[in-house]
C-alpha cells in the first residue's frame, strides 16, 4: 500500500507540473495577443484619425472651391441676362429700321407710277406734228454787245439811232472823199446788180394833162 501511494503522489505531482506549465504558456500567450491588439488598436485609431484629417481638408477645399464657382456662375448669370437684353432692345431697333425701310421702298415705288403716268400725260398733251417732246430749256440771261455806244443813242447828222455823230459813217465818208456809197438792193448778191446812178433825189410822180 505505500508503495503505490506513492506512486499516485508522483504521478499527481507530475500532473500538477504539467498543469502549471500550461498554464504558464498560456498567460504568456495571453499577454501577448493582447499586446497586438494593443498595437493593432493604436494603429487602426492613429490611421483613421489621419484618415479623418485628409477627409476634413478634402471637404474644406471642395467648399472654397465650390464657392468660387457658385460666385463665378452668378457672374455669368447677370452677365448673361444683360446680353439678353441688349439682344431684344438691337431687335426692336433692327424691326423699327426694317419698317422705315420698307416705307421708304413704298414711297419709292408710289413716286415711280407717278412719274410714269406724268410723263405719259406730258407726251398726250404735245402736238402731233411736234418732232421733240416737251421739255424744258434753259434760259441764257447773258448778253454780249458789239458797240460801246448806247443804243438809246441817236446821231445829229444822219438823225439814225444807235450810234453818234462823231462814229457816223457817213459824216466820215464825206469829210474824208476817199470812199464813197452806192446803193444796193438787198437781195442782190452779184457786183453787176449793183447801181451806180443811185435812186432819185426827188420823186415826182407823172400826171396825164
Amino acid at each position: 500500500m505505500k508503495i503505490s501511494w506513492d506512486d499516485s503522489d508522483s504521478s499527481s505531482s507530475g500532473n500538477e507540473d504539467k498543469k502549471e506549465s500550461l498554464i504558464c504558456l498560456m498567460t504568456k500567450d495571453n499577454i501577448q495577443e493582447a499586446i497586438s491588439d494593443d498595437e493593432v488598436c493604436s494603429y487602426s485609431s492613429s490611421s483613421s484619425s489621419s484618415c479623418m484629417e485628409t477627409y476634413e481638408e478634402q471637404y474644406i477645399a471642395i467648399c472654397t472651391k465650390y464657392k468660387k464657382l457658385a460666385s463665378k456662375y452668378l457672374k455669368l448669370k447677370e452677365e448673361h441676362e444683360n446680353y439678353l437684353g441688349l439682344c431684344e432692345h438691337l431687335n426692336e431697333v433692327n424691326a423699327n429700321y426694317l419698317l422705315e425701310i420698307k416705307k421708304e421702298r413704298d414711297e419709292k415705288a408710289s413716286f415711280i407710277v407717278k412719274n410714269t403716268c406724268l410723263v405719259r400725260e406730258l407726251n398726250n398733251l404735245k402736238s402731233l406734228h411736234a418732232h421733240c417732246r416737251i421739255s424744258f430749256q434753259k434760259i441764257n440771261y447773258a448778253r454780249t454787245t458789239t458797240s460801246s455806244y448806247a443804243q438809246n443813242a441817236i446821231c445829229n447828222y444822219c438823225m439814225k439811232f444807235g450810234h453818234i455823230s462823231s462814229y457816223c459813217k457817213f459824216r466820215n465818208s464825206i469829210n474824208n472823199k476817199s470812199s464813197s456809197f452806192v446803193w444796193v438792193r438787198k437781195s442782190s448778191l452779184h457786183n453787176d446788180q449793183i447801181k451806180t446812178s443811185g435812186p432819185k433825189r426827188v420823186w415826182v410822180p407823172k400826171c396825164n394833162v
